[in-house]
């Protein structure tokens, strides 16, 4: 609860995936209150069942700027769903601002 992440790397990370802002795999967590900033993914990466993402603001995510980022839809918040583990079923998510990202 009120974090500030901005300016991650503009490139994929070693996963060659893009890092999000704020990134939950475990179940029953609450983001709230925070603000994330030019981010390479998405500004915020939900995995875990039961969470809450509440009155965030979400300003240029999507920055990556790799040449195999082109292409690659990246979100204000992305809901993960990997097995029956970690997903981001029952999700509460309001009250939220997102700014658009660069790639749109």
């Amino acid at each position: 609860m009120g974090n500030y992440a901005h300016n991650s790397q503009p490139w994929r990370d070693a996963n060659l995936a893009e890092p999000s802002g704020i990134e939950s795999w475990l179940p029953h967590t609450n983001i709230t209150g925070n603000v994330v900033n030019t981010v390479s993914g998405s500004a915020i990466g939900l995995g875990g069942l039961n969470t809450t993402i509440a009155s965030n603001d979400l300003l240029n995510w999507g920055t990556c700027t790799d040449a195999g980022c082109a292409g690659v839809i990246v979100y204000g918040i992305e809901v993960d769903n990997v097995n029956a583990s970690y997903n981001g079923s029952n999700a509460s998510i309001v009250g939220n601002k997102e700014a658009i990202h660069p790639r749109h």
